[in-house]
């Protein structure tokens, strides 16, 4: 079959919307290439606008380009140091977790002490605790046992934070941008809650409460996502790749805001 007769035959088919045939492709050697013609009446610029659907939503799913903060909706801004600046997350939490995993991105130019994530229970002001000491070094808190990370020096940016925690093995992970830091066992078997308290931005010293403003977080924060289950290595290294979190989604969840903090759009 002449060249001119495969390109006819392939225009005919995208017209009528007929299938090709194997014999549309004898003698066009092996660099061939096969193409699906597209079903009749269906219309081309309606396809484009699903696949650009379709790419948004993998993107907000995958943190992939400019899309990942899209994927929270918005920023929290902590514009000071201060006791009043704080926000409160309400997870969905109906029996002791044996098992947690908590993600957020944050963005800071701070170099003192400082709390990210704070959950405290009635018996235990830190019984779920991320606080960036420094730049060099991550403190996290597992019902009051302290572990200290020596972490990569931090640059100017946007920085993701993930802590995962398994009672039963007492197993306790970070990471930071992805990369896993040498893993730590913790003596403490003992599920948390229910009844918990989650704060933002502050460091509980008591169940919701009791601040210091020399430990309170200034900058953006977006993306804190909470899970019953840890995460799989995979899902959290690359790239930052999760799901919405089951116990609290910073999409949908409940977020109280207090003081001076400001939600901004992207």
């Amino acid at each position: 079959m002449s060249h001119t007769e495969v390109i006819r035959r392939l225009a005919s088919a995208h017209v009528t919307g007929a299938g090709l045939h194997d014999d549309a492709y004898k003698g066009a050697g092996p660099n061939r290439r096969c193409f699906r013609a597209e079903p009749k009446g269906e219309d081309p610029s309606a396809q484009a606008r699903l696949k650009k659907q379709e790419d948004t939503e993998i993107r907000r799913h995958h943190g992939d380009g400019d899309a990942s903060n899209e994927a929270g909706q918005n920023i929290l801004l902590f514009p000071k140091q201060s006791v009043t600046d704080y926000v409160i997350l309400r997870p969905t939490v109906k029996q002791a977790l044996k098992q947690l995993t908590v993600c957020l991105r944050s963005y800071t130019n701070l170099h003192r002490g400082h709390s990210l994530f704070s959950l405290a229970t009635p018996e235990k002001n830190n019984a779920f605790l991320i606080y960036l000491q420094s730049p060099k070094f991550c403190h996290v808190y597992i019902n009051q046992e302290k572990f200290v990370f020596e972490v990569d020096p931090e640059v100017l940016d946007w920085k993701q934070t993930c802590v995962a925690w398994d009672s039963e093995t007492g197993l306790l992970q970070l990471w930071i941008n992805g990369k896993r830091y040498p893993r730590r066992v913790t003596a403490s078997r003992s599920p948390i809650g229910p009844q918990m308290s989650v704060i933002l931005g502050q460091e509980q010293d008591s169940f919701g409460g009791k601040f210091d403003a020399g430990q309170s977080f200034v900058g953006e924060m977006s993306d804190v996502n909470m899970w019953d289950h840890v995460l799989s290595t995979k899902t959290i290294a690359n790239n930052y790749l999760y799901e919405s979190g089951n116990i609290f989604s910073w999409t949908n969840g409940t977020k109280e805001i207090r003081g001076g903090v400001m939600a901004l759009e992207n």
